[in-house]
Parts: structure tokens; sequence; C-alpha cells
């Protein structure tokens, strides 16, 4: 009786309030900066099965619109804080941050309700995995449509260990999908919970359809037929469902990637560091300052790459440029320098001051790198600078060999390839996406306002940096900032805050030149992978059922097969005792 009132209490007496408090508390955790993996599931779960109930209830747009509503509130809190350091008045950061929820809770909503639409297809596979596939496919439309990228979208990514093997190979389609899939299996788990056919009291609410709310719904001839069948059938793919994202997940326990030694015959050894000096008592830290901290760590090795962060240099014309690059050129001995700037829009027009934000690579040889950032932050930076249009490059550079693993550098120079991407490039789909070959290292100098800002913006750079199978050298100069070395096994950032730092890292030798899966397809391809997934598998089960219908005649199957013989004997036998008939057996379905 207890269980019996908990169900009539949430799924019939009080579900517009219960529901929407669960999704509110819920979207705090999974919709802050850093979306986790487990939150997020259990935020789809609960609003996937708050929309089955609701679909066929009066008033269906006040209950959505309340949900919107609410669970736009909830996120909202998880990103006030961050908002708060970005805009001067705190009702101003409150207002910012609560549009923007709104738009993203708005379009995941519309996803999310759907999915209500996958009762009308007739085989259950393709109603479990029509969601999966839509939402990855949605996310990926937001993240490629949004300037903020996968930063306006519910894609998780802290807690997915088990499943960061998935990136190079399936990108965040593989995740979403995932996520998605989990989601289902946790509403449908509730969902049975609820039409459990061995409660002692029948749960029901009168003028609505008593199969209405089947998370499956199958053809009926009775309301206990349906509810055995619902359970007893739609279970089995459920639980192939489950299985099958349980599989997923076992590369993870065995296929751990671990960092590339620096010291063998295998890899190349280089030194990446961020230039991080501390902040001035005199105010914003100047061009001197980056040259000062620079000629600190600069020289140790000719195998020296150092990331200045981002808009660490303004170059206020091109003289200016030069006079500064050729004052750094100077003290570099040897190494590799990548100067992130901003200076003045050559092609600006009519808008006077506008500038464009840049970082460039220099080296023993002059300049060999230098890109345009193009995703600006909306309002803070699209107004005062211009984005860049063109892909980064992929250069190759000489790094000195230490023979057999130590040493001094030998005389033999090996290649390296590097690119580069600013800050808020990395939340786009877009990012390294038209990279015409495989990097070994991605420079990616970033200026943020906030340690959650910083920390979204390291996720996401390792994101990309995985899913094309690279390093990233990741160097925030904002406060509390995150810097650190983003590769295989390698998640961690080295440090917060300001000051420079120096760390070897391997390279594989010979150089990998391959691309991965993802990048070398891209989205286009996952797109029809997700959906072939339901697809394919639909597809499978519809000829099982018609190979079925094929063998109805003789039972449906060989065990079926074996009944039929039996009553037919059994029949034969009657017949010869008693002189007639006797109709047994008769009775059962030929399809169980």
């Amino acid at each position: 009786m207890a269980t019996y009132g908990l169900r009539q209490l949430i799924f019939i007496d009080h579900p517009n309030i219960i529901f929407p408090a669960i999704s509110t508390a819920l979207a705090i955790p999974a919709l802050a900066s850093t979306p986790s993996f487990i939150p997020t599931i259990l935020l789809l779960s609960c609003l996937l099965l708050y929309t089955k109930i609701i679909a066929r209830r009066p008033r269906v747009a006040v209950h959505l619109a309340t949900t919107w509503l609410f669970v736009s509130a909830g996120q909202t809190v998880g990103e006030f804080v961050v908002s708060r350091n970005a805009v001067a008045s705190p009702v101003g950061a409150l207002l910012s941050a609560f549009v923007l929820s709104c738009v993203s809770t708005g379009i995941h909503l519309l996803l999310i309700f759907a999915d209500v639409w996958s009762g009308k297809f007739a085989l259950p596979w393709a109603r479990l995995t029509f969601f999966p596939s839509l939402f990855s496919t949605g996310v990926q439309v937001i993240a490629n449509l949004s300037p903020l990228g996968y930063l306006m979208t519910w894609s998780p990514t802290s807690g997915i260990d088990s499943y960061e093997w998935m990136r190079p190979t399936f990108g965040p389609w593989g995740v979403n999908w995932v996520v998605a899939a989990l989601a289902i299996v946790g509403a449908e788990l509730a969902g049975w919970w609820f039409i459990n056919e061995n409660q002692e009291e029948d749960v029901s609410e009168p003028g609505l359809d008593e199969h209405a709310g089947l998370l499956i719904e199958h053809p009926i001839l009775s309301p206990e037929a349906a509810k055995k069948r619902a359970i007893v059938h739609g279970s089995k793919h459920v639980a192939f469902l489950a299985g099958s994202i349980f599989i997923l997940a076992i590369p993870s326990f065995f296929t751990r990637p671990l960092p590339v030694s620096p010291f063998s015959d295998a890899s190349t050894p280089i030194d990446v560091g961020c230039v991080l000096p501390r902040p001035s008592a005199e105010g914003a830290l100047t061009f001197d300052d980056y040259i000062a901290e620079t000629v600190q760590v600069v020289g140790r090795s000719r195998r020296q790459i150092l990331l200045w962060p981002e808009s660490a240099v303004r170059f206020e014309s091109t003289a200016d440029r030069e006079e500064k690059l050729e004052r750094l050129f100077k003290i570099q001995a040897g190494g590799y320098v990548a100067v992130s700037y901003e200076e003045p829009e050559p092609n600006a027009g009519q808008r006077s001051g506008l500038r464009r934000n840049g970082v460039l690579v220099q080296g023993p040889d002059g300049i060999v790198l230098d890109y345009h950032k193009r995703n600006l932050v909306p309002f803070v930076e699209s107004f005062p600078l211009a984005s860049g249009s063109e892909d980064p490059e992929v250069i190759t550079i000489n790094m000195p060999a230490l023979p057999n693993g130590g040493g001094r550098p030998g005389a033999r120079l090996r290649d390296i390839t590097l690119t580069a991407s600013i800050c808020l490039d990395f939340v786009s789909p877009r990012a390294l996406s038209g990279l015409s070959e495989h990097p070994a290292l991605v420079l990616a100098p970033a200026r943020t306002w906030h340690p959650d800002v910083s920390r979204a913006m390291w996720e996401q750079t390792r994101a990309r940096a995985a899913e094309i199978g690279s390093a990233a050298l990741f160097c925030d100069g904002g406060q509390g900032g995150f810097s650190g070395v983003a590769s295989a096994g390698l998640h961690e950032p080295t440090q917060l805050g300001p000051g420079t730092w120096i760390r070897t890292i391997g390279v594989s030798w010979p150089l990998d030149d391959r691309k991965t899966a993802y990048a070398a397809v891209g989205d286009w391809a996952m797109f029809f992978v997700v959906w072939l997934i339901m697809g394919v598998g639909a597809f499978g089960e519809s000829a099982a059922v018609f190979a079925a219908r094929r063998f109805a005649p003789f039972g449906g199957s060989l065990a079926g097969v074996a009944r039929r013989a039996s009553a037919l004997l059994t029949r034969k036998r009657a017949t010869d005792a008693e002189g007639h008939q006797v109709s047994q057996g008769e009775q059962e379905p030929l399809l169980h």
C-alpha cells in the first residue's frame, strides 16, 4: 500500500508539482558551466517521463511552459556567479543568465517533447533509439549555430571517463548518444515501476485513456494483456539497449590512454610552458612584463615552445608590432614563442578603432604561424573586435632530437606539427574540423574572468583536442585561470592562477600524421551513424517480425512447431480412443 500511495502521489495526484521541482533541483548541477554526466542523465530521464505523462492531458502547453521556466531558473542558479563577474550590474548579470538559460532550456525541451511522437513507431527498437538519435543531432545543430557553441547545450563535459575513448572515433556524437540512451533507460524503468503488473491495486485516473501513459505502447486485446506485453516485450529491448551501453564502457577498463614518455626511442621530447607573470602592482601587465618573465625561462633548451595568454600584448601599429617582435626575437635563444595579441584591424572600413585578436608563433626563422580568433564572445568582444575568417593552418617546425632518449641534443632534427586556436573558438564543432592534417600540438591561449569559466574552457579545449587525437597547451591569463597540457592520459590542469611553468612532454616518433576517425569523416558521417543505429535495428526487428509471421502456421518458432505437433498428436490419440475429435490446445495462440 505504501508503494501504491507513492505511485499515486507522483504520477496521478501531483505530477505537475513533483516533476518540475525535481527537474529544477537536477538542473543546478547538470547545467552548470561544466555539465556533469550523471545529473544530466537524471534530468533528461525526469523530463522524458514527465512529458509522457502530460502529453495527453489538458493544458499541456501550460505545464510545459511552467517546466521551462523552472528548469531555466535552476540553470540560472548555476550560472549567476559566472555572469556576475562578467557584467557590472548584478541585475544585468541575473537577467542575462536567465535569458540564455531560457533559450537553451526551451530548445532542449522541444527535443525532449518530440520524443512523444516516437509512440507512433510500430517497432519498439525504433521508439527506444529515436530520442538518442534526435538528441545527439540536436546538440550538434545547436553547437554549430550558436556563437556560444557547446556552452548552450546539455552536452556533459565531466564525469564521462567510461566513454572518453569514444571521442576520437565518434566525436561528441557518441557521448551525447550514450547520455540520451541512458536517459531513455532510466525513464523506462521508472515507467515500469508505475505500471507494474504485480501492484495490488490498479492506479488509474478518471477521464484518461488507461494506456496513454505507457512509455512503450503495443497493440492490445485487453488491459491485462496490454500491461503484460508492455512490460515483457519492452523490457527485452530496454535490456538490450542498457547492455549495449554497458559494453561501450568496457574498453575504458582496458585501454586507458597513457601520456607518451618523453625520453624514449619512440618519442621526441619537447619543453612546453605558459608565460604567466604575476599581477603587477602598477596595473595591467605590459609587453615588458611578459618579456621579463620569458627571459627567466627561455634558453633552457632549443626544444622549447612557450605560450603567452590571450591578449597579452597590444600592438598599436605595424611599426609597433615589428619593434616588439624584434625585441622578443633577440631573447628567444633558438626556441619558439607563441605571442597572443590584439592589433588594429587593417580592413576596418567605417568602424574606426576596430581591432582583432590573434596569436602568432615566432621561431628562429621568424613568424611561422599567424591566426586570428574567429568565435568572439557576444557583445563583450563582438563590437570592439573583428572576427577572423580563415581556419587555422597546421605548420611543421623542427626540434633537435635526443639520441637514445637522453644526452645532449644531437644534430638530427625531427618534425613537430602544430596549430593554434583561441579561447571561445574551442566551444565550436568547427574549431579544428578544417585542419589539413593531424597536428601533434594545439596552442590554446585564453583569458577568462572566473575560475568556473576557465574550467569550462579547459574542458572544451580538452574535448576538441581529444577528438582529433592531439595534445593541447592551454594557458589562461585570467583570474584563477587554468593552465596545463591536455592530451591522452593528461586530464587535469598543471596550475591554477599566475606563475610561469614549463614541463616536458613526449610526441610520438615517427610522427603520426593519421587523422582520427571523427576528424577524417566529420559530422555528416556521424549524423548517418546515429540514425543508422535506429534504422538498422528497426529493420532487423521488422525482418524478425516478418519471419515470425511467415512461420505463423507452424507456431511462429521451433518451440511453436513442437507445441503444434504435440497438440496434433494429442488430438489423434483422443480421436482414436473416443471416435471423435477433441478440440484440445486450439485455444492457445500460435504466437506467444
